[in-house]
């Protein structure tokens, strides 16, 4: 899936790359011909448009500014101040690339009072999470949420970045097991214990009736959740992630890697929608999404994520 994924993103990259210097090329052109002085007409000076104002708000603003909005109340309320903080979060798979990014902006939101983590039993010693006052690590096995003796932790947002391929995991079913069945396992669990909110990462191209294995899965797993019964729910569908993956111990993707390279001098001109998208800007994005709370469910697009995690 990975490959068809990075080749469908070069192809398109491609394209749009290959417009964009025509488009330019005719753009000089056209300047240079405008701006060429005629015999006997005196020369204009330049018009200069005005900057425009700031757009309008927007839920995919930096987590660090965005201000928490009640549903259908159409007022933002103020952000939290530290002592005033009143939720409690939840994080499965804070391992990955996108969960890594996630947790320290949870840890840091005034809002949180605490943060709960879920992880695999065999990884808890190896995490590398440095303690926190606010963080919590609960050791757990996926499979089995429903049918454990201990209390599930309760919260009031839930971010699942849960995922891995069909080649790490080694086979279709593995694959299912962790995209589909560990993911809905969580947020049904979480959902149980009183949570409201729900943010789960997803993957461009998801679809339940895809003639394509992964993208039938993420689309299967998107359906499975937002029929749980949460108030809000945010579906996060990014491109190809760039990020540090040997840094978190994982292995590395050769088509993110490839994709990067090929088309870094040409980032700029890739259409935002298949663009490789930095894991931090995801994690961003979901958190001020998350506090939005819009009822109902909720698709970020890897295009509007862009941007949200740059400084």
């Amino acid at each position: 899936m990975a490959v068809a994924v990075t080749v469908a993103v070069v192809a398109v990259a491609t394209v749009a790359v290959a417009a964009a210097m025509v488009a330019a090329s005719a753009h000089r052109r056209a300047t240079a011909a405008a701006n060429r002085p005629v015999p006997g007409r005196k020369a204009r000076a330049p018009k200069v448009r005005a900057a425009a104002g700031h757009h309008r708000g927007s839920a995919l603003q930096s987590a660090d500014a965005f201000a928490a909005r009640k549903p259908g109340s159409g007022t933002q309320a103020p952000m939290a101040t530290a002592g005033t903080a009143t939720r409690v979060a939840l994080l499965a798979g804070a391992t990955g690339l996108i969960g890594r990014s996630l947790l320290p902006l949870l840890l840091a939101d005034a809002r949180y009072s605490a943060v709960h983590v879920l992880l695999r039993r065999a990884v808890v010693g190896t995490a590398g999470m440095a303690p926190h006052p606010k963080l919590t690590l609960h050791p757990v096995d996926f499979a089995r949420l429903q049918l454990s003796a201990t209390p599930f932790p309760a919260a009031d947002d839930v971010f699942i970045a849960l995922g891995t391929t069909i080649k790490v995991a080694g086979s279709e079913a593995a694959f299912r097991q962790v995209d589909f069945d560990f993911v809905v396992n969580t947020a049904r669990a979480a959902r149980d214990a009183g949570a409201a909110r729900l943010a789960v990462v997803s993957a461009l191209g998801a679809d339940a009736h895809s003639r394509v294995f992964y993208n039938r899965v993420k689309g299967d797993m998107q359906a499975a959740v937002g029929a749980l019964g949460y108030g809000s729910v945010v579906l996060a569908q990014p491109s190809l992630l760039v990020g540090d993956r040997a840094a978190l111990g994982q292995p590395v993707r050769a088509g993110e890697v490839w994709a990067t390279r090929l088309l870094g001098p040409f980032m700029g001109l890739v259409p935002k929608g298949v663009r490789p998208i930095q894991a931090s800007a995801v994690a961003k994005a979901m958190l001020a999404a998350s506090f939005e709370a819009r009822p109902g469910i909720r698709i970020l697009s890897s295009a509007q994520m862009q941007g949200s995690g740059q400084p």
